[in-house]
């Protein structure tokens, strides 16, 4: 089990981006103060072959805090990962859970404007892992990291920051051969935005998310339940939640009916010639997969 991680406490001057206050940064002459210049992981992995990470449970991680307040600067909270591996082949991901709280670290409040997004709260992170096995797991109650307030409610105060995002499984990369199936995720909710005028959208939720040319990734028989989008501050609307989520280089996928959100077949065409479709009928939230609710045909 792991359980309460946080980016440990240093003195050093690398990090000093801001005012040294009580949301992090170090400056020589200051107090120590949690170290920004990494992600907090809990198991990280890489450069790996035929590794295998079972029956783990993965408990209180917490990304670090940009620090302080600065009027230059424009820095984002640090994620928090439950398991992240890169450049690995033949790996064996089976039977753990990760489970809340995992959340990403607060914002840099930038001076009279807008505070930075908080930091993502992310299951899985896979980065060029290519012939592996990820099956089931159970990823369920995570709630993304509130965003941060603007210090007050009235015309002229700072504005508030976004909420943090949630994933589930975080794809990049040439994944060829990388299977996951059989996985559950459950009940992730993206953090609200922040208090302040107007109020701010909260974070996404999303069951898999495909970016930065993730290819050829097989996704069978997952299951994806009670995905939020975070409260916007102001009115609380909530943002949009995905099943599954692909930027627009990160289309080549092999995805099957097999996966279900809310009791519906998620639908994915790519590549395809003379496809008929029929008898579908699917009632879930729409947005759950790209822009085109359950039912997507990306350009091939």
């Amino acid at each position: 089990m792991l359980d309460e991680l946080s980016n440990p406490t240093v003195q050093c001057s690398g990090c000093y981006n801001g005012d040294g206050g009580e949301d992090g940064g170090c400056k020589p002459s200051g107090p120590p103060k949690q170290c920004f210049l990494s992600n907090t992981i809990g198991i990280n992995l890489a450069y790996t072959e035929g590794a295998q990470v079972s029956l783990v449970t993965f408990l209180s991680i917490e990304g670090a805090r940009a620090p302080g307040s600065s009027f230059w600067n424009f820095m984002s909270g640090r994620p928090a990962i439950g398991l992240q591996v890169s450049d690995s082949t033949g790996l064996t991901v089976a039977a753990n859970q990760i489970a809340g709280p995992i959340k990403g670290g607060l914002g840099q409040k930038k001076q009279n404007s807008r505070s930075a997004p908080s930091g993502a709260s992310i299951g899985m992170f896979f980065v060029n892992v290519q012939d592996s096995l990820v099956s089931g797991n159970l990823i369920t109650d995570l709630t993304g990291t509130v965003g941060k307030s603007a210090g007050g409610t009235s015309w002229g105060t700072a504005w508030p920051a976004n909420g943090g995002d949630v994933i589930g499984v975080l794809i990049e990369g040439d994944c060829e051969g990388l299977v996951l199936s059989g996985n559950t995720t459950q009940n992730l909710e993206g953090g609200a935005g922040g208090a302040g005028f107007n109020g701010i959208a909260g974070g996404t939720a999303v069951g898999v998310q495909m970016q930065v040319g993730a290819q050829n990734v097989t996704l069978t028989s997952n299951t994806f339940e009670d995905l939020k989008g975070g409260l916007y501050s102001g009115d609380g609307n909530r943002n949009v939640a995905y099943g599954v989520w692909f930027a627009d280089d990160s289309l080549a996928h092999d995805i099957d009916d097999t996966n279900v959100h809310e009791g519906d077949p998620i639908v994915y065409v790519y590549g395809a010639d003379g496809l008929v479709l029929e008898d579908l009928q699917l009632t879930s939230y729409p947005g759950i997969i790209t822009t085109a609710g359950n039912l997507a045909f990306p350009f091939s």
